[in-house]
C-alpha cells in the first residue's frame, strides 16, 4: 500500500486527531506508548503520521495511554475504515457498469448510503426487506462492514468460532435466531426496536426460522413463550 500523500484524505485527518490527543496530555514518546501498550513504535509511528489507517489494536494503544474515551475514538475508527473501504458508489441500475455488477455488487453499492442513515439516526435497523436467505447475508455483511469487525473479532464478542460466522456470512450455513441474536451482540446492535426489526427479517427470510424469530421476538418484549404439550 502506498503512503497517502494529501492532508485530504481521512486517514490523515484521523492522524491529526491522534497526534492532537497525544499532545493534549504533554506527548508521550511512542517508546512508552509501545512499552505499556506492545505495540511496536514503528505501528504507532505510521498511525501518528497518517501514512495508511491504523488497526483498531494500534489506535487503541495510544486512546488510552493518552486517556482518551474508547467509547468514541472507536466511532471515529470505524467511521475512518467505512471511508477508506467504501464500495464503489455506482447505481446499479444505471449504464453498462451497472448491469454488469453482480447480485452481491448490486447490495454493496447502496451500503455507503446505509451506513450514513445509521450514522445519523443512530438506530441500526435493516437495509432492505428481505425476499430472501441472501437478502439477509446481504444485510448481515452491510452490518459487519459498519462496525469495521473482522470475523476474529466476532468470534472473541461472542461463543461462536471465527470460522462459523465465516461460513454463515458465506452462505454455506444456515443463519438461525440464536446466531442472529448472538451477531447482533457483537454488532452492538441492542436495543429492543432494532433487534425485533432484525428478527422480522430473518422470519421472513427464512420461514423456517419464522417460528423461532417469533418466540425471540416475545422473550425480548418480555412475554414467556407457553411450553407446546
Amino acid at each position: 500500500m502506498k503512503p497517502i500523500s494529501t492532508k485530504n484524505h481521512p486517514a490523515w485527518q484521523f492522524a491529526f486527531a491522534l497526534r492532537s490527543l497525544r499532545e493534549a496530555v504533554g506527548t508521550p514518546t511512542l517508546a512508552r506508548i509501545s512499552g505499556e501498550t506492545g505495540v511496536s513504535i514503528s505501528s504507532l509511528s505510521q498511525a501518528l503520521g497518517g501514512d495508511r489507517a491504523p488497526t483498531w489494536r494500534v489506535t487503541l494503544a495510544i486512546v488510552e495511554t493518552c486517556g482518551g474515551d474508547v467509547g468514541t475514538w472507536r466511532d471515529f475508527w470505524e467511521e475512518l475504515q467505512r471511508n477508506v473501504r467504501k464500495p464503489l458508489e455506482l447505481p446499479p441500475e444505471i449504464g453498462e457498469e451497472g448491469r454488469n455488477l453482480s447480485a452481491e455488487q448490486r447490495r454493496e453499492v447502496a451500503w455507503p448510503r446505509v451506513w450514513e442513515r445509521w450514522k445519523r439516526t443512530g438506530i441500526i435497523t435493516p437495509p432492505v426487506r428481505a425476499q430472501s436467505e441472501f437478502d439477509l447475508i446481504m444485510a448481515l455483511r452491510c452490518l459487519r462492514e459498519f462496525r469495521s469487525l473482522s470475523l476474529r473479532d466476532l468470534g472473541r464478542a461472542s461463543n461462536y468460532a471465527h470460522s462459523t460466522f465465516g461460513l454463515v456470512l458465506a452462505g454455506e450455513k444456515p443463519i438461525t435466531a440464536r446466531f442472529l441474536g448472538v451477531f447482533l451482540e457483537a454488532c452492538r446492535v441492542y436495543t429492543q426496536g432494532e433487534c425485533i426489526a432484525w428478527l422480522q427479517l430473518l422470519a421472513t427470510a427464512v420461514p423456517r426460522q419464522k417460528t423461532h424469530a417469533e418466540v425471540a421476538m416475545m422473550r425480548i418484549m418480555g412475554y414467556t413463550p407457553r411450553r407446546q404439550r
